[in-house]
């Protein structure tokens, strides 16, 4: 998942670093990027995770949330 979030990343995304955790029937992440504000990080982030889950069939079903 984490090269999976770096390679739809933009430049303009700003991403720094994530971190991935699991447990059974939950995948975490922690989406690290430079934003003006915490809700521009987390408008990022979202949109980051939604764009890997539309770009990998595996994550086919899967959500953001």
């Amino acid at each position: 998942m984490t090269d999976l979030l770096w390679s739809v990343a933009t430049a303009t995304d700003h991403l720094e670093h994530v971190y991935v955790s699991t447990s059974p029937g939950v995948l975490n992440l922690a989406i690290y990027v430079l934003a003006g504000s915490p809700e521009e990080a987390r408008n990022v982030s979202r949109r980051l995770c939604e764009r890997a889950v539309k770009q990998s069939p595996a994550l086919s079903g899967w959500s953001c949330v």
